[in-house]
């Protein structure tokens, strides 16, 4: 039976994406290390998913990410986990740039090494930096001119993206919020 794994599903956005998306599929695994989400969220959660699996996994640690996608036939991932804030990026760039860009290489070569393509990658409006013309429209040249280590951490990720989108195999949609 195929699955489809949250990354980060615990969080305010992955929670709503797990209860709309349970109405489409039961087969949904959500992987969280809770830094950004409380760990009573799965209970709340789960009054209205009573068959999603919830796991404590750090995308950081390969090795229980490989062993989730060992346990479980994953189809595709819905890749959320990220620390998201703008202000405590300036003062700890490193866990950042660690938590969201390392996190995410390695979700990506688990998810290759098992023969899963499919990615839906939440990145934010912070790519755009800071924009004079408005509206920004959304094919506009992304050069480094972001303004803050989260979001040149959610523009590296989607340059690799990119990149990966060239090979056949992958199927990759990038969301930016606003």
């Amino acid at each position: 039976m195929d699955y489809i794994l949250i990354s980060g599903g615990a969080g305010f956005i992955g929670t709503h994406v797990c209860i709309e998306l349970y109405k489409l599929t039961k087969k949904i695994i959500v992987i969280d290390n809770y830094t950004n989400s409380y760990r009573n969220i799965e209970k709340k959660i789960k009054q209205f998913t009573p068959e999603i699996l919830f796991l404590q996994c750090d995308i950081r640690d390969i090795n229980i990410l490989t062993g989730v996608f060992c346990t479980y036939k994953i189809k595709s991932v819905i890749h959320l986990a990220a620390l998201k804030s703008v202000s405590e990026s300036i003062q700890k760039p490193l866990d950042y740039y660690n938590n969201n860009v390392t996190g995410t290489l390695n979700l990506l070569n688990v998810m290759k090494k098992f023969n899963c393509f499919n990615l839906i990658f939440s990145s934010s409006a912070t790519v755009y930096g800071n924009r004079l013309s408005q509206p920004i429209k959304e094919n506009i040249n992304l050069e480094l001119n972001t303004t803050n280590p989260y979001g040149t951490s959610k523009l590296i990720i989607e340059k690799i993206l990119e990149d990966l989108s060239k090979e056949s195999l992958w199927n990759i949609r990038i969301l930016r919020y606003f």
